[in-house]
Order: structure tokens, then C-alpha cells, then sequence
């Protein structure tokens, strides 16, 4: 549980960090370009465990819109 919330907090910063994990939350606009890119995607699949898979395609990326590449894989 620890580890979670510390995780969030490096991803959110404390500001951030206790807020919803959605577009209108967490997440801020320069997340949101990212993610409506595509750089990670969700897989409609899920692991034998049931765990939801997510993919990452750098090729997506694209430094120029304003968001950090470390901030979709840290």
C-alpha cells in the first residue's frame, strides 16, 4: 500500500497525488495530449491473471506538443 501511494506521488506530485485518476483529476492537459496519442494504450486483452496490459509506443511520441517522454514510463 505504501509503495502505491509513493509510486502516485512521484507520477503526480503531491498536489496531484489524492486527486481522481482521470482527464479532469490527476491527470493535467500535457497527460492528456500524451494519452490521446496513443503513446500508452490500454490492451483490450487482460493477462491470465486479469491484470489490464498496457503498451507503450515511443513512436508515438512527439517532444515538440509540451509533455516529458519520462513522464509516460516513469
Amino acid at each position: 500500500m505504501i509503495s502505491y501511494w509513493e509510486a502516485r506521488a512521484d507520477l503526480f506530485g503531491n498536489d496531484r497525488m489524492l486527486l481522481p485518476m482521470d482527464k479532469s483529476g490527476a491527470l493535467k492537459e500535457e497527460d492528456n495530449v500524451a494519452l490521446e496519442r496513443g503513446v500508452v494504450q490500454i490492451l483490450p486483452q487482460r493477462d491470465t491473471d486479469g491484470h489490464a496490459l498496457v503498451f507503450y509506443d515511443p513512436s508515438r511520441h512527439d517532444p515538440k506538443l509540451g509533455y516529458s517522454n519520462q513522464s509516460m514510463v516513469s
